[in-house]
């Protein structure tokens, strides 16, 4: 055990080290009650301000995801405009196409009348060959298989009772008239 002796320096030993260690204090309980007072306002100020900042950020905030909302649903609109204009430039290239096939029948069917018309003409210009006369006032020289012609077109149209020059005239029937 220990004895009274030991206990008693170790006490002496312990309360020196207890004054050599604790430092008079300048202040008194209640100005260090003061200080932590003023020390907590000043945090909860500066928190207050941080809580109304973080307010106006999360209204900055809330106006931008409106104006976001807003865009959206004007890109939403244009976009319903142009799937229309889309749809109807689609619908007047599906009649483009049907008027142009339409062009192309009647095309072919331009061709094929313009053929047929030059076979007739070609036709009616053999017949009619006929009827030609050259400068001297003669039928052409008929060609093979054609009907002869008459070798003068003068004898050919003469008028019946009569020469083609006009000798023979129509008798005078104004003999008959009295005037008034």
């Amino acid at each position: 055990m220990i004895s009274r002796a030991e206990v008693a320096l170790r006490c002496a030993r312990l309360r020196t080290s207890v004054a050599t260690t604790a430092k008079p204090r300048p202040c008194s309980p209640a100005r260090e009650i003061k200080d932590l007072i003023q020390d907590s306002v000043d945090k909860v100020n500066t928190g207050s301000d941080l809580v109304n900042e973080s307010g106006q950020a999360l209204d900055n905030i809330v106006t931008s995801v409106v104006k976001v909302g807003d865009i959206v649903a004007e890109i939403a609109s244009a976009s319903q405009e142009q799937a229309a204009g889309i749809d109807q430039v689609s619908r007047t290239v599906h009649s483009l196409e049907d008027l142009t096939q339409q062009n192309a029948a009647l095309a072919e069917q331009t061709s094929a009348a313009s053929v047929s018309m030059n076979e007739r003409a070609c036709q009616m210009s053999a017949q009619v060959e006929f009827f030609q006369i050259n400068h001297e006032g003669t039928a052409p020289e008929p060609k093979p298989g054609a009907a002869p012609a008459p070798t003068r077109l003068a004898a050919a149209i003469e008028p019946i009772g009569g020469s083609a020059r006009g000798h023979n005239r129509l008798p005078d029937q104004t003999e008959d008239w009295e005037e008034f």
